[in-house]
């Protein structure tokens, strides 16, 4: 099968004005793609976006006067429309894992040189760790351009990596072929190799959301002059991007200020992330990157600027730092173990299913699985499924809507032979809370585009 064959494309928004060509040509952009862009002047705006692998191509026509966001009028002058298209892989949430867990580690920043960072990589792998996040740009911020993909900071990274077969994530100034400079970040394997993007191969993530400053010169008074920018770093042009990662499953690369645009982590959801590598100048913990952890129910793993008790971050999909998170006092490198044998579900999704195939789940698994976050009554009314211990600022109740069901001991080390937790669901009849909420999303914009109502049951 084509990787496109199951992405769903979606248009959030339509043009400011019947006269952005440019604009409109933007919002039908994906990468790796041809497009093809219609306006007419009914304010339509239609999409057609080919498949780079040979799969049929993607149409999508949306009208914006039944959408979200409308156009900029005359009355409202000051009304900004984003116009973006956003992509959604449809395949079931399990086919974006493909381990029961992994060890990460973050790398505070050095400012120093390749051997102080190979140093640190060879740590974290002696510490367990079979990801490594490097910190932004280290030790190329601040040195003009930027070099080439396979200059000397990339090339180093990368020895270090085969050399201790372990995976890093590895921010960079990047130094285009037609001289452009760009925040970027690759993906190393373990073997040493770079990983390519899954749906358009791209070698490397740009930097979305630079640092701008403030613009003290509008655009009208001859373009834009800014205080504290990334100065000369071009604004990323390949989008949000997403790697099979070996040994861990479907990741995704945001770079610092992208924290401040919740627009790229919903992407990065909507292209099937279970881990985002979040590489920064900024402080850690921080409270954002908390806060998407939890609303997108995917893992973060963070580093920023040393500064005080300043370490990095890695956070669960509760947004909590998992239980055996450990910080050396010699390296300051952290480590912490990512339980990906789990799935989060909704009591509705489909509601005559969820808590009676549940139910029968854990009667016949005893001891396998454990509730994070409790539902369908929790262990009393689901003997076999150790009850959540409830984490501080959490819910108690046991009839959560939406909650968390996990392998019991952090990934099932102990029981192996258990299914994984997505193939008991599946052997019930369960789907994953993503798997729902996906199922709604397109089936809602499906009927959405010719007025249509929700149909009885079959």
């Amino acid at each position: 099968m084509a990787p496109w064959a199951s992405v769903f494309l979606s248009l959030v928004a339509t043009p400011a004005s019947f006269g952005a060509t440019a604009e409109a040509a933007d919002a039908c952009t994906f990468p790796g793609n041809s497009t093809g862009v219609t306006l007419s002047f009914n304010n339509t705006l239609t999409c057609s976006v080919g498949s780079p692998a040979g799969g049929d191509s993607i149409e999508t026509t949306v009208n914006s006067d039944s959408g979200p966001t409308k156009s900029a009028t005359n009355e409202a002058p000051n009304l900004y429309v984003d116009v973006r298209t956003q992509v959604y892989d449809m395949s079931p949430e399990a086919s974006f894992t493909n381990a029961r867990s992994v060890k990460v580690a973050t790398i505070p920043r050095t400012g120093s040189n390749a051997t102080e960072i190979g140093t640190l990589v060879q740590a974290a792998a002696e510490a367990g760790a079979k990801v490594a996040l490097l910190t932004e740009e280290d030790f190329t911020a601040g040195k003009g351009l930027g070099e080439k993909i396979d200059g000397p900071m990339v090339t180093a990274v990368a020895a270090a990596a085969k050399f201790n077969s372990i995976a890093v994530v590895c921010p960079f100034r990047l130094l285009s072929d037609n001289g452009q400079s760009f925040n970027a970040a690759v993906v190393i394997g373990a073997d040493g190799v770079l990983v390519k993007a899954t749906f358009t191969e791209a070698t490397h993530y740009e930097k979305v959301y630079p640092v701008l400053g403030w613009p003290v010169r509008p655009p009208a008074e001859g373009g834009f002059a800014t205080q504290l920018g990334e100065v000369p770093v071009v604004p990323g042009l390949g989008g949000v991007q997403v790697w099979d990662l070996q040994g861990v499953g479907r990741i995704a690369v945001l770079t610092c200020f992208d924290i401040n645009f919740a627009e790229v982590w919903h992407e990065a959801y909507g292209l099937g992330a279970r881990v985002v590598f979040w590489p920064s100048m900024m402080r850690t913990p921080d409270r954002d990157a908390i806060s998407y952890a939890r609303l997108y129910r995917f893992n973060i793993v963070a580093n920023g600027k040393p500064m005080g008790d300043n370490v990095g971050q890695v956070l669960d999909t509760t947004g909590h730092p998992p239980q055996d998170t450990h910080i050396n006092p010699s390296t300051g490198v952290v480590t912490a173990t990512l339980n990906l044998d789990l799935a989060w579900l909704h009591e509705n999704g489909p509601g005559a299913l969820i808590c009676p195939g549940l139910k029968q789940m854990c009667a016949k698994y005893p001891g396998a699985y454990a509730f994070g976050v409790d539902g369908c009554g929790g262990e009393a009314e689901n003997p076999g499924c150790a009850g959540a211990v409830v984490s501080p600022g959490e819910t108690t109740v046991s009839n959560n809507a939406v909650f968390l069901i996990q392998a019991a001991n952090g990934s099932n080390t102990v029981e192996t032979s258990n299914p994984l937790v997505t193939e008991a669901l599946a052997e019930f009849g369960m789907v994953s809370y993503r798997d729902y909420i996906m199922a709604n999303r397109q089936g809602l914009n499906s009927l959405r585009q010719t007025a249509a109502a929700i149909p009885p049951a079959a």
